[in-house]
């Protein structure tokens, strides 16, 4: 597992972890949402995972038209 990947499981277990270390009367409901690849306007000037795969594909790094489904996520929605 890469580092970004591993970042990923570790902060969502941690979430988790919280939240049953918390007293039953002061849990919550956690929802946790693991995006594939995020569209949309970015706050960042530096390279992302998401942005990378898609200037790739536009700048022809990847030959031909990869045949993969993936589900994409608008980043206003996620953030």
């Amino acid at each position: 597992m890469g580092p970004y990947e591993k970042s990923k499981t570790l902060a969502e277990k941690a979430a988790w972890d919280f939240l049953y270390g918390l007293p039953e009367e002061e849990r919550f409901e956690l929802v946790t949402i693991n995006p594939v690849l995020i569209l949309g306007p970015s706050l960042v000037d530096s390279d992302f995972t998401s942005g990378l795969i898609i200037k790739k594909l536009m700048s022809g790094k990847v030959p031909g038209i990869p045949k993969i489904m993936m589900p994409l996520v608008d980043v206003r929605d996620c953030a």
